[in-house]
């Protein structure tokens, strides 16, 4: 039985399949491995920037093949995540970030003037752009 997101990740398709295409983003899409690359690069990331073990991290970004990296990204950085609408209005935004204790945002550059309506600092956002370019080291 598969105790994590990341287990069910890692023992299924990720290692039976690793090149079978693993979503599609409109006219963009990535394999289980790239998925993995993609994911370890945000997780490499957030640990460098975050300095709390195991944060509480929301995800503000349109559905997207980020996203996805993202989630996987903060289970590998050992944080917990949760994903907002980002069509929500700044209100119910800060609603759930109050509720859930929210330490940090992971959302893209183009979305952070939205975030800053609801409140957030710019010291609580982590880039998915800072994150895809990130370096891995084993």
């Amino acid at each position: 039985m598969q105790k994590s997101v990341l287990e069910f990740f890692e023992n299924g398709a990720l290692s039976h399949s690793p090149e079978k295409t693993a979503i599609v983003d409109g006219e963009v899409s990535c394999t289980f491995k790239e998925l993995e690359e993609i994911s370890k690069r945000c997780a490499a990331h957030l640990i460098k920037e975050v300095p709390e073990s195991h944060p509480v991290i929301a995800v503000y970004l349109p559905k997207s093949i980020n996203t996805i990296a993202a989630n996987l990204g903060i289970a590998y950085s050992g944080g917990v995540y949760t994903n907002l609408d980002i069509q929500s209005p700044p209100q119910r935004i800060r609603n759930i970030l109050g509720h859930l204790g929210i330490q940090y945002l992971f959302t893209s550059r183009s979305l952070a003037l939205k975030l800053e309506d609801c409140e957030v600092s710019p010291n609580q956002m982590v880039f998915v752009e800072d994150a895809l370019e990130t370096e891995v080291t084993e």
